[in-house]
Order: structure tokens, then sequence, then C-alpha cells
């Protein structure tokens, strides 16, 4: 048993020893290269969800207000650089208070880039 869990260690020491010399920079070039990275211009994603002001409760055994994204995409050039964020905020299930940035029931639009 103990012959056997030695030659196991070291065939995995003989395995991993190649791969764990490599260069880094060269590792993950290959690796973006396969991946069309390289060429990658932009990207966009869009959502929806829920979100939470971190620190903005009334008291400290209050939870944290909740917004919901009834709509949420941004768009990142890179050649620019630069970052574009649109979303639809609501207000979440309590009343918080007003503030020039809380979303009504209706709905808040934001640009920002």
């Amino acid at each position: 048993m103990l012959k056997n869990v030695c030659l196991g260690l070291a065939l995995a020491a003989l395995v991993v020893w190649p791969t764990s010399a490599q260069d880094a920079r060269t590792v993950i070039g290959n690796a973006s290269a396969a991946m069309g990275v390289d060429k990658l211009k932009t990207v966009e994603y869009s959502a929806t969800g829920l979100d939470f002001a971190l620190g903005q409760a009334p008291n400290p055994s209050s939870p944290w207000p909740k917004f919901v994204n009834k709509s949420y995409t941004r768009a990142i050039d890179f050649g620019t650089p630069a970052s574009r964020v649109d979303r639809v905020r609501l207000q979440g299930s309590r009343r918080i208070r007003r503030s020039s940035l809380a979303p009504t029931r209706h709905g808040c639009n934001s640009s920002r880039s």
C-alpha cells in the first residue's frame, strides 16, 4: 500500500513539474489567443435583478434598502477605453428617505458614461 502511494506521488510530481515551469505570460497569452480576446473591441451585457444600498439602513437592526433593476445594460469599449451603463431602477419593498437618487414607484432612468 505504501509503495503504491509513493509511486502515485512520484508520478504526479513528474506530470505536474513541466507544467509549473511554464511562463505565466506565455500561458495567459496562449489562452487569450485561443479564445479570441486579442481581437475583442467591445463587450455589452444586460440583466435584471436586485441591488441593495449598502450601509444606508435607517438604523443598525434594519435591512439595507432594496432596489429592483427592471433593466440594466453595460457597454464597455476597450479601444477608447470607455464604459456606459443604462438602467431602470425601481424602489424595492420598503420606503426610503427621499434623496435626489432615490427612485419612485414608477422608476428612475439613469445613464452613466
